[in-house]
Order: C-alpha cells, then sequence, then structure tokens
C-alpha cells in the first residue's frame, strides 16, 4: 500500500481520489486489466492533485 501511495504523490494524483476510484471500479474490473486501476497508468482528469 505504502508504495502505491507514493506512486500517486510521484505522479501527482491525488491518494484519496485515486483510492476512492479504484475501491468503486475494483469489482467490476475485468482480472486482465486491473493493472489499468495503478496510478502510473495515467489519471483521469479529477484525480490530478490541485496545488
Amino acid at each position: 500500500m505504502f508504495s502505491l501511495v507514493e506512486n500517486c504523490k510521484l505522479r501527482e494524483v491525488n491518494v484519496l481520489d485515486w483510492l476512492k476510484d479504484v475501491l468503486s471500479r475494483i469489482a467490476t474490473q475485468p482480472k486482465d486489466k486491473l493493472i489499468e486501476l495503478l496510478p502510473h497508468n495515467g489519471k483521469p482528469p479529477q484525480l490530478k492533485s490541485t496545488g
């Protein structure tokens, strides 16, 4: 978990927003596409850190 949080910070992704997004999508995400939920695979505009 620590590495995911640090990855978010490195990529300027809001950690709490990213985690909410992942938790809301993980149950329906196909197994072969789980990697898409990682912070380094792009960030939806609403997850970008402000400031």
